[in-house]
């Protein structure tokens, strides 16, 4: 059995998981294997992102090949979900400088 991972990818919307909508954000995709959930199988497997595939069409590509946003994603939410990895990493750095830093002192 296969451990590669897809994502679905209709109207260059990523299929979220539970058949719940759809979205641009890679984060938000769900993952399938062909093998487990059947989904995949029944599209075609592109070996890369093609946002020119059919509009109406379903397809499917490995998730390493997905861009982090599709063309289609909405720019207010790119940016949203920037600011947050962004804060993410700074409170990452942080908390990492801490540590160095205790580590220093011998704590």
């Amino acid at each position: 059995m296969s451990d590669q991972k897809y994502v679905l990818i209709k109207r260059d919307l990523y299929w979220r998981p539970m058949s719940a909508g759809y979205t641009g954000i890679k984060k938000e995709a769900g993952r399938f294997t062909s093998e487990v959930e059947g989904k995949v199988s029944a599209y075609p497997i592109l070996p890369d992102y093609t946002p020119s595939y059919g509009h109406e069409d379903v397809y499917a590509i490995p998730i390493e090949k997905a861009p982090e946003f599709t063309r289609s994603c909405d720019d207010f939410q790119k940016i949203q979900v920037l600011l947050k990895d962004r804060e993410e990493l700074r409170q990452a750095l942080q908390a990492a400088s801490n540590h160095i830093q205790n580590l220093e002192r011998g704590q």
